[in-house]
């Protein structure tokens, strides 16, 4: 898998090999990813799919 900038991943999630998780991504405790997730989307369940976008607010540039 490969991990962009700032990405978050839940525990006791499943990646394939050669995903991709995008800048700013969230995928969700115990999802199985078997495609790339975009930039700031948040994925969850089996298998994971996008169910919004991360806010500007969720940011964690603004964490600082």
């Amino acid at each position: 898998a490969i991990f962009r900038r700032a990405c978050r991943v839940g525990g006791a999630a499943v990646l394939v090999p050669g995903v991709e998780i995008g800048e700013e991504a969230f995928v969700a405790a115990g999802a199985v990813v078997t495609n790339d997730v975009p930039a700031r989307g948040v994925v969850m369940g089996v298998p994971a799919r996008v169910i919004r976008r991360v806010e500007d607010e969720d940011l964690l540039e603004r964490w600082v």
